[in-house]
């Protein structure tokens, strides 16, 4: 069963840096509404389900007209809401308005992998501004830029004419999820690794269904760091497998070999899974993978603690269960940085640590 998460992180503001997302300066690009736009913007309307988002919809002169359900609600809310289930996020807000438009400069709008909350004014513009943002959330490096768009009906448009007369200006401010770790193990070398982890603002999975693993005396300052943790100590890990979004990290330490193994064997389907609905566009039963996942889709990454030689039986049994040897080739072991020596379990999870931090920031 899985104890309700404890930390910080979900507490905080996200939207605390005076309405920015904290990345690089804005990039500012002129555009009109003729600008053309190559990839096409799909939603699951499942998505706010998981999110709690309310069912109402806008009517619908206030959709985009790209086929997007607007979901109403506080923006804000909406924000959080992503936030907490580690999903990123656009945040759409009209900077600028000259003459007349829909909406009023200040209007803001959160466009998700599988949503659309509030609404810019509908029409043309906020179509073009969704689809942009799906394009930014696709690239991890995006940093916050800004769109013009007349609204007259000598502008051509891609999704409709407006006529309102005005221009407005839009800034896209891409808000990055945070990265979501997975450790299966929470014994010598996973508590440590647990200590370090924790102290970074991300979601971190504990797993261990030992009895005292998760005593807050052994747990100490992790309940209290920077991460959003859940504590999972059921007797079936795997189902904490089947909850992972795409791009989580996972991490097997567990005391048992055959745990491991099972995990294994839990994570490569778990991955497999999520690149074929990245590839089919469709959403995955389960978890909280995105429908829109761009080109890679999957686990961030897959790592098994281990010699050289217990991966030489992992690889040969999962073999034979089916899994191909370019999925099994995405599942490391051993992990950690190679050459750091020292087999103490503060050592072993420094060097776990270090790789994980160079995998999440790839």
């Amino acid at each position: 069963m899985s104890e309700p998460r404890v930390g910080l992180a979900a507490d905080r503001d996200p939207h605390a840096h005076d309405g920015r997302a904290g990345v690089a300066p804005v990039r500012s690009i002129a555009r009109t509404a003729s600008s053309a736009r190559a990839s096409a913007v799909s939603s699951s309307a499942a998505s706010s389900a998981r999110l709690d988002a309310p069912a109402e919809r806008m009517p619908a002169e206030a959709r985009g007209l790209v086929g997007e359900p607007v979901i109403e609600g506080d923006w804000l809310d909406a924000l959080a809401r992503l936030r907490a289930a580690g999903e990123p996020a656009v945040i759409a807000t009209l900077v600028h308005v000259r003459g007349h438009a829909p909406r009023e400069a200040g209007a803001k709008m959160i466009v998700g992998r599988r949503g659309v909350w509030s609404t810019i004014g509908g029409g043309n513009l906020e179509a073009t501004a969704i689809q942009r943002a799906r394009e930014l959330l696709r690239d991890r490096g995006a940093v916050p830029e800004e769109l013009e768009l007349g609204l007259s009906e000598h502008a051509r448009a891609d999704h409709g004419e407006q006529c309102c007369g005005g221009v407005v200006r839009i800034l896209l401010e891409p808000v990055a999820a945070a990265p979501t770790v997975a450790i299966f193990g929470v014994g010598h070398v996973g508590l440590e690794l647990a200590r370090i982890v924790t102290r970074m603002p991300w979601r971190v999975h504990l797993v261990d269904a030992r009895e005292g693993m998760f005593a807050p005396e052994r747990l100490g300052e992790i309940l209290t760091g920077a991460a959003t943790v859940s504590l999972h100590s059921g007797p079936a890990p795997e189902q904490v497998v089947a909850g992972l979004p795409e791009g989580a990290h996972a991490l097997i330490l567990t005391h048992d070999h055959a745990e491991d193994f099972l995990l294994c064997d839990a994570v490569l389907r778990r991955d497999a899974e999520l690149r074929a609905a990245a590839e089919e566009g469709g959403d995955v039963a389960g978890g909280e993978a995105p429908a829109d996942t761009g080109a890679c889709g999957g686990l961030g990454s897959m790592g098994v603690i281990g010699s050289a030689a217990k991966w030489a039986r992992f690889r040969g049994r999962l073999a034979s269960e089916g899994h191909a040897d370019e999925e099994i080739a995405r599942l490391r072991c051993p992990i950690g940085i190679q050459g750091i020596g020292g087999k103490e379990p503060v050592a072993v999870a420094v060097s776990v640590a270090a790789e994980l931090l160079e995998l999440v920031r790839r």
